[in-house]
């Protein structure tokens, strides 16, 4: 991380510059390029994601953002079990600011088998974050997981922010904020087999719930 000047960083015989208010990484695959040290918006991808345990699994699709996606298959745990207890999940790690607030946004779909009301939610747990507000699903437990309802509600990908449900769409959405600028980890778990999930957007630039087509800012 630069905080001020401009520093040179180097390996195996390749350089790069990385400026004030910059990080870069250097590791056995190569760089990763120069990015904001406070970024305002931070897009998570499926081929982004460590697949834990065998409840997920990445899958083609072509009406997703990227034509990949996450799909959720069967668990034998409630969306409402702790998240601690359970062995099988996607993770993220990325960089992000404890100096920003980031609306939570994940972009879902829900396969057409079944009944739609099991089908329908999907539980995500910003690691070290703070929410804006607790999930009530968790009673007292002490937890930074929720579970995002409502993935069934509409057809094809929705962006939600803690529900989808077309009466609660004016709710504000998810807050976070991390304890510490640096690496940070998100989780997610299965809530219900058949959801698909091709985008998680922590945003501190898009306040309002974005329309079912808009792509994440890097795939614009």
């Amino acid at each position: 991380e630069v905080r001020q000047g401009k520093v040179r960083l180097s390996r195996d015989g390749r350089s790069l510059d990385v400026s004030g208010g910059q990080f870069a990484l250097a590791g056995p695959q190569g760089f990763v390029a120069p990015k904001p040290i406070h970024p305002d918006d931070i897009v998570l991808l499926p081929q982004h994601a460590k697949l834990i345990g065998g409840e997920w699994a990445l899958v083609r699709d072509p009406k997703s953002a990227t034509s990949w996606a996450l799909e959720a298959g069967p668990t034998t745990y409630k969306p409402w079990d702790h998240v601690e207890d359970r062995l099988s999940y996607v993770t993220y790690t990325f960089h992000a600011s404890a100096d920003r607030e980031y609306r939570l946004w994940v972009r879902a779909s829900s396969l057409e088998r079944g009944d739609a009301w099991m089908r329908d939610q999907v539980v995500v747990e910003p690691v070290g974050a703070k929410l804006s507000r607790k999930c009530d699903k968790f009673g007292t437990h002490p937890t930074s997981a929720y579970v995002f309802t409502g993935v069934a509600a509409s057809t094809g990908y929705v962006w939600l922010s803690g529900h989808g449900e077309a009466w609660k769409v004016e709710d504000a959405p998810i807050t976070i904020r991390f304890n510490e600028t640096g690496p940070q980890a998100l989780r997610i778990f299965v809530g219900h087999p058949s959801v698909r999930i091709d985008s998680v957007w922590l945003s501190a630039t898009q306040k309002s719930r974005p329309a079912a087509k808009l792509l994440p800012p890097a795939e614009r």
